[in-house]
């Protein structure tokens, strides 16, 4: 490794990764990767399709990594809170979350009782997170989540830009 990167474990090298991430963002060309690195291929072209698709003021992509941008709330206690979401149109109150087939457990594709090695939970526990976070949105926060999976953006791309653009216009 030293001889090709110039590093002995580039997996623990933070800042080689940020240097090869940005010698691939000159190569490539890709500004769409540069703004948003640590998000899914699937999120940034829902993403993407929307800023495309729609013309949306004031509405933003959330990173939580890069942009920190979060959406904050009081809960029922009195405690401060926040929900960090993928896409958030306030003039509209309408959340859009990506969620991936694996890491969220489509249950199109998975039982209940699959468990994921990853995130050490059964599919039914990541659904009742999921859904939890989603109350906590239209509750608490009064804006309506959209839920866009991998699979269903996958199969039917316009099908599921059409009911956005319901929500969104």
């Amino acid at each position: 490794m030293i001889e090709k990167y110039g590093v002995d474990n580039f997996f623990r090298d933070y800042e080689w990764q940020t240097e090869e991430r940005e010698r691939k963002i000159r190569v490539s060309g890709d500004t769409w990767f540069q703004m948003f690195p640590s998000t899914s291929k699937f999120e940034k072209e829902v993403v993407k399709s929307l800023t495309e698709e729609f013309e949306l003021n004031n509405c933003f992509h959330v990173d939580s990594e890069k942009l920190q941008k979060e959406i904050a709330y009081i809960d029922s206690e009195g405690r401060k809170k926040r929900v960090v979401v993928d896409f958030y149109c306030p003039d509209k109150k309408v959340v859009i979350e990506c969620y991936g087939d694996y890491w969220h457990c489509n249950p199109k594709i998975y039982p209940s009782d699959y468990y994921h090695k990853m995130k050490k939970k059964t599919a039914s526990e990541i659904w009742d997170i999921d859904s939890e976070r989603e109350f906590v949105i239209l509750e608490q926060l009064g804006i309506q989540p959209f839920i866009v999976w991998e699979n269903d953006w996958n199969k039917s791309k316009e099908i599921v830009l059409r009911r956005l653009k319901k929500i969104l216009l």
